[in-house]
């Protein structure tokens, strides 16, 4: 019998020089919450690819902050994250955080997501933040 496989991808696609390595933490985040096997890929890019990657698979038009895509399922993801490096840095100013706490909590964002988290409707998000801030905090 084989052991599951967890694969983690990191791809800088700006010149943002990371205080953190994203890798660990995205293992971190995944041992965490007892996630052993998928594939994990997360593209750190500008304000103008998120708005492509935004407009041609789920057009809107704007920029945001995450986009997540699970090819898989949610027990067995296989998961693309887009984080929009340009966008996370004005919500750091907005809400005075580092730009380096502003990605990891995007990194968790994304993770909750994958696994089937949704954020739309005032209940779902409100659940949603407290399993971010439970994770952050535990970190």
């Amino acid at each position: 019998m084989s052991k599951p496989v967890l694969s983690i991808v990191i791809n800088q696609c700006t010149t943002y020089l990371f205080g953190f390595d994203p890798e660990e933490f995205v293992g971190k985040v995944l041992r965490l919450l007892l996630i052993s096997h998928g594939s994990f890929e997360f593209s750190f890019v500008t304000n103008e690819t998120i708005l492509e990657i935004n407009r041609t698979y789920l057009q809107h038009d704007y920029e945001t902050d995450i986009i997540t895509f699970n090819l898989g399922s949610e027990t067995d993801i296989i998961g693309d994250a887009y984080i929009s490096v340009d966008h996370a840095s004005e919500n750091a100013a907005s809400f005075g955080n580092s730009l380096d706490d502003e990605l990891k909590l995007l990194i968790v964002h994304g993770i909750l997501h994958l696994l089937g988290y949704n954020d739309e409707l005032d209940e779902d998000r409100l659940e949603m933040e407290a399993e971010q801030n439970r994770i952050l905090s535990e970190l």
